[in-house]
């Protein structure tokens, strides 16, 4: 999975008249944002003592257990935070996502 971040803008719109209408839009806009993944491959986690692999329908990732910096959390995923390029997102449900941190910090610490 892909994090982005979409930005909607909101402006205020005044009805004078039947088909005459004042927008107000440029003087206070109202911001907020929206986290969305998007879903970039489907395949099988492995992970052994020494690096997770990632293996999809169009290739294979792996990310060595030195590399890794944290291991977050979160209801309907998991992400992995990396030392350099970008973190993987990993959708699972919360169950199996308890079960991935438990052995990776586990993992983790037994590297150090």
């Amino acid at each position: 999975m892909e994090r982005a971040e979409k930005t909607d803008r909101a402006s205020l719109i005044y009805g004078l008249a039947k088909g005459l209408s004042f927008r107000v839009g440029n003087i206070v806009p109202l911001m907020h944002s929206i986290d969305t993944y998007k879903t970039l491959e489907q395949g099988t986690m492995y992970i052994t003592n020494k690096k997770i692999l990632l293996a999809g329908n169009s290739g294979s990732k792996q990310v060595q257990l030195g590399k890794i910096i944290n291991v977050n959390m979160y209801s309907d995923c998991i992400e992995i935070q990396k030392q350099a390029g970008k973190n993987v997102y990993l959708p699972v449900n919360y169950e199996n996502a308890l079960r991935i941190k438990v052995i990776m910090d586990t993992l983790m610490e037994a590297a150090c």
